[in-house]
């Protein structure tokens, strides 16, 4: 239950994305509560 966020870095200069594989928040690890990543930036 719950969702997930992960962070993208985007490289302004010489383009492209790439994923932040340290960063990675699991919504769904509180197991007492939903909790969703509605909407964050």
């Amino acid at each position: 239950h719950g969702s997930t966020m992960v962070k993208i870095d985007v490289d302004v200069v010489n383009g492209g994305m790439k994923l932040d594989e340290n960063f990675l928040v699991d919504f769904g690890a509180d197991k007492d509560d939903v909790l969703l990543a509605h909407e964050m930036r």
